[in-house]
């Protein structure tokens, strides 16, 4: 539908400004313009590659210049996984029992490995080879785990400390830094899930104790600070340039939901994104990751039963199965990244079988591409020139 909408006008096809104004007030036109807003079809769909026998896929993030990486997964149970990177049709394997978080533009890979039997080890991954860092403390405490790289190569994560408890911790070349607690209590642990341009920091603080599960940021100075929630235990997932942060928070009375913070002149203020419905139980959603569009993207329950993918923007929620074709019986449930070109990768299902989506955004047809269109739809003689006179009569 889309590639035909999209056509140019041919050489030496003119319009003078009356004729254009006729057919933009034209009932054909602003139909063209309807399908389009309705929101049928917005994405291509590519199931990304998953190389050998059938296995269990599992997108993580994505970058801007439209890398993916993720899991390999032999059965729906995880019990064996192996670290990939997609780059168009070529996948790249990262290594077996090997957890890949994100990737940054300059195609950096952060994680960790989980050898069976050991503790995990937080690594980055670069052009094929595995650099292992630091850890707090010695063996058999002597894990961590990377999940976030910014532009400047600064990684962010969690350690075990010598307390035996995680803490949250950045990575700067051969230097590993605490990040601190929020409440400094024996029995708090933190963890750091994303870091962005500018050095701010987001995860969560939880205490056995009150008040449980905390989103907090860390700004760039590394002061700790704890984000409003909707009334329970919540967690900070992702950071953009700007400063505005996503996650999920629980309502006072126990519902998940996706929400949205951002700072303003009277500090932080939090946004609930709300849900799609749901059939069984308390309806939920959460949101995992923020592009610099302030698109959010991440999961719902739906009025129709079970979990659907969502874009939030202009500060509406859609089903991101109503904006891609039918085809196959596809279906995605989560959305678990998107970057600055709105590219988005999601988990899901297809022809019977799990799969890992890239969505990527079809181009909105311009005014002259629907004026292309009435005027291919013409009869053949006379076409504009039958409308010109039309308009010179009037």
């Amino acid at each position: 539908m889309v590639g035909w909408l999209l056509a140019p006008f041919g050489k030496g096809r003119t319009m003078k400004a009356k004729a254009m104004r006729q057919m933009l007030t034209s009932g054909m036109v602003v139909m063209a313009v309807a399908v389009f807003a309705g929101g049928e079809v917005r994405y291509d769909v590519t199931l990304l590659p998953t190389p050998g026998a059938p296995h269990v896929v599992v997108p993580g993030a994505i970058n801007n210049a439209g890398q993916v990486v993720g899991l390999l997964r032999e059965d729906r149970e995880g019990t064996v996984h192996e670290g990939v990177l997609w780059d168009g049709e070529t996948v790249t394997h990262l290594g077996a029992d090997v957890f890949p978080s994100e990737i940054s533009d300059s195609g950096k890979v952060v994680g960790y490995s989980n050898p069976v039997g050991g503790p995990p080890h937080a690594f980055l991954w670069e052009a094929g080879q595995i650099e292992y860092l630091g850890t707090f403390a010695v063996s058999p405490w002597d894990c961590a785990q990377a999940f976030s790289i910014n532009s400047a190569g600064r990684i962010v994560g969690r350690s075990v400390q010598t307390d035996g408890r995680f803490h949250a911790c950045l990575w700067e070349g051969d230097e590993m830094r605490d990040l601190g607690l929020l409440l400094g209590r024996e029995e708090e642990e933190t963890a750091a899930y994303s870091i962005n341009g500018a050095g701010q920091v987001v995860g969560y603080s939880a205490s056995y104790a009150a008040p449980g599960v905390r989103a907090v940021l860390w700004d760039a100075a590394g002061t700790i600070g704890e984000l409003p929630t909707l009334g329970g235990n919540s967690t900070a997932e992702d950071i953009n340039d700007a400063g505005m942060v996503v996650g999920r928070s629980d309502t006072s009375s126990g519902q998940l939901r996706a929400c949205l913070w951002a700072e303003g002149v009277n500090g932080w203020t939090i946004t609930n994104l709300g849900t799609l419905g749901g059939t069984s139980g308390a309806p939920s959603s959460k949101a995992e990751a923020i592009n610099e569009s302030n698109q959010v993207v991440g999961q719902t329950t739906i009025d129709a039963g079970g979990y659907a993918a969502f874009l939030w923007e202009d500060g509406v929620m859609l089903n991101l199965n109503d904006l891609i074709p039918e085809v196959g019986g596809q279906w995605v449930d989560c959305a678990t990244g998107i970057n600055d070109n709105g590219w988005i990768i999601c988990r899901g299902t297809a022809e019977g079988r799990d799969q890992a989506f890239l969505l990527t955004p079809i181009p909105e047809p311009t005014t002259l591409s629907l004026l292309a269109l009435l005027a291919l739809s013409l009869p053949k003689r006379g076409g504009l020139a039958m409308m010109r006179r039309r308009g010179r009569q009037r």
